[in-house]
C-alpha cells in the first residue's frame, strides 16, 4: 500500500486539531490504525488510519457528533427565525413513525431529517434506513425532507428556500402568465448558456446536469429576469425502446428561483415542451422525483403517470464529499473490483431514499 509522507500526515492532523500519539517509526502504511488525541476535546483519544482521516472530515467521535448536531441546530434555529413557535416543533420524535425524525411539525405534517455524511454512511447505518423513513412518513401523510450535511453546508440558500416552501412562508410570488419562454440549445449564445447554467447551479439542489440538449427558460416580460428553468437530455436508446418504437426524452432538471413561488411555471413550460417534442419526433417524456425531498406532485398534476420506485441508490463518501461515481483514478486502478477498491481506500457508501419514475405519452 502507498505510504503517505509523514510530514503531510502531520500537517493533516494539525488542520484537524489532532495530536499524534503514535511514533513515526510505528507508521507502515496508510491503512494502519494509529492513536490520536483530540485537542478540542481534552481526554478524547481514538484509533484511526491515515486513509480514514483523509476521507472524512473528522474521526474524533465528539467532533463528529458536534458537527452533525451543529447543523441540525442551525436548521432548527432557522425554522424558529421564521416565526414558528418552539411549542409547534417536536425534536427527535420517535413515537410517530417508530424511527427518529430530527425535527417534526405535526400541525402541517412536515418533518426534517439531517444526515451527517460520516455517521449516516454504511459504516453505521443500514442501507434501507433513509428509504424506510421516507416510506413510513408518507404512509402517515408526513412530508419528510432529508438533507445531507454537505447540502446544508454548500447549498444552504436552496435548502432554506425549500423549507420555507413547505412551511408556506414564501413571500415573493409571481405568475407564469407574466413571463415568456426562452428556448436555448447547445448552439445558442455561449454567454446566455452560461447564465442559465449558473441559474441552475444556484437554484437546484443537485446543480446542473450533464448531457443537456435543450433549456426552456421562464423570463419576466418586463425585466427579462430568469425565474424558472427546465432542461432536457437524451436517453440512450435501449433494445426495449427500439422494439416498441419509443423515442423518449428526459426532464433532467426543473427549478425556480429560490425564495420565489412561480405559480403555473411547470404547466406553462410543459405545454411548450410537448410541442417541441412533436417537432423533434419524441413521443415520450420521462423524469424522476427524488424521494428525499419530493413526492412528484407537480408531475402527477400535469398528467404524468407514476411508474414505480427505482430502488435505493447510493453515493460514495470520499474526503467528506458525496460522489455518484468513483474517481477515474480509482476505477482503473490495477483492475480491482469495486468491493476491493472500497476496502483498500476505506471508502464508505451513503444511501438515499431512491426516486419515483414518471412518464408522459405525447
Amino acid at each position: 500500500l502507498q505510504r503517505i509522507d509523514w510530514s503531510e500526515f502531520v500537517n493533516l492532523c494539525n488542520e484537524k486539531k489532532y495530536e499524534i500519539l503514535s511514533f513515526e517509526k510505528e507508521y507502515k502504511n496508510r491503512r494502519q490504525p494509529l492513536f490520536f488525541k483530540c485537542i478540542k476535546h481534552p481526554g478524547e483519544e481514538f484509533l484511526a488510519s491515515i486513509m480514514s482521516l483523509r476521507n472524512n472530515d473528522h474521526q474524533c467521535p465528539r467532533c463528529q457528533d458536534v458537527y452533525s448536531s451543529k447543523q441540525e441546530q442551525e436548521i432548527y434555529d432557522f425554522i424558529l427565525s421564521l416565526g414558528v413557535s418552539e411549542n409547534e416543533i417536536v425534536r427527535r420524535d420517535k413515537k410517530t413513525l417508530g424511527v427518529e425524525m430530527d425535527i417534526y411539525i405535526p400541525k402541517i405534517n412536515f418533518a426534517i431529517e439531517h444526515h451527517g455524511l460520516y455517521y449516516h454512511s454504511d459504516k453505521f447505518k443500514n442501507f434501507e434506513l433513509h428509504y424506510k423513513k421516507f416510506f413510513l412518513a408518507k404512509e402517515k401523510g408526513i412530508f419528510l425532507f432529508q438533507i445531507y450535511g454537505d447540502e446544508w453546508e454548500e447549498k444552504q440558500n436552496i435548502c432554506k428556500s425549500m423549507i420555507k416552501t413547505h412551511l408556506y412562508l414564501i413571500k415573493n410570488k409571481i405568475n407564469a402568465r407574466d413571463c415568456y419562454i426562452l428556448k436555448v440549445d447547445k448552439n445558442s449564445n455561449k454567454h446566455l448558456r452560461e447564465k442559465i447554467i449558473s441559474f441552475i447551479e444556484e437554484n437546484h439542489i443537485q446543480g446542473n446536469s450533464n448531457g443537456t440538449i435543450q433549456y426552456f427558460v421562464l423570463c419576466d416580460k418586463s425585466t427579462n429576469e430568469i425565474y424558472s428553468c427546465l432542461t432536457l437530455r437524451n436517453k440512450m436508446n435501449n433494445k426495449k425502446d427500439r422494439i416498441s418504437d419509443i423515442r423518449p426524452i428526459e426532464i433532467a432538471r426543473f427549478c425556480c428561483k429560490h425564495n420565489y413561488s412561480v405559480r403555473g411555471a411547470f404547466s406553462k413550460l410543459i405545454k411548450q415542451i410537448k410541442e417541441w417534442c412533436k417537432i423533434k419526433a419524441f413521443n415520450q417524456i420521462f423524469t424522476y422525483s427524488d424521494c428525499r425531498y419530493s413526492w412528484g406532485n407537480v408531475y402527477e398534476k400535469n398528467g404524468f403517470e407514476y411508474k414505480g420506485h427505482t430502488g435505493i441508490g447510493h453515493y460514495y463518501l470520499l474526503e467528506n464529499k458525496r460522489y455518484q461515481r468513483l474517481p477515474i483514478r480509482l476505477r482503473i486502478k490495477n483492475n480491482k473490483s469495486e468491493e476491493q477498491i472500497l476496502k483498500d481506500e476505506e471508502i464508505h457508501k451513503i444511501y438515499n431514499a431512491g426516486n419515483y419514475r414518471w412518464e408522459l405519452k405525447i
